[in-house]
């Protein structure tokens, strides 16, 4: 079971613990629509038309950056490497999963998010 308390990287958490701890701010007089913040340390923007929507989208964009990050052709610094998704996470997003066959991942059989 994976618990927020124990991780800082929203990559790691299930869609279900980053919803509950994500705080979603609506921006005015901005190229998008939402910030969504995770902690102190995390910052991203999202257009979709809700807050929950939004970080939703954002946590998607985290696991899809995590596993890009793993590609072979992709240079990143060990330091700066994110941890793979537990199986867990990959389980909500299959079709994030999908897009990396060269990482050998499996989503599992959880199948796809559903909040």
């Amino acid at each position: 079971m994976i618990h927020a308390q124990a991780l800082t990287e929203p990559h790691l958490l299930t869609a279900e613990l980053f919803v509950a701890s994500a705080v979603a701010t609506k921006l005015t007089n901005h190229g998008r629509r939402w910030q969504v913040t995770y902690g102190e340390r995390f910052s991203a923007f999202s257009d979709e038309a809700t807050a929950e929507a939004a970080v939703v989208d954002v946590h998607r964009a985290t696991v899809n950056n995590a596993l890009y990050f793993h590609l072979p052709d992709v240079s990143v610094p060990m330091a700066n490497k994110p941890a793979l998704p537990p199986a867990e996470v990959l389980a909500q997003y299959p079709d994030v999963v999908a897009r990396f066959p060269e990482l050998g991942l499996s989503a599992g059989a959880q199948g796809c998010l559903a909040l």
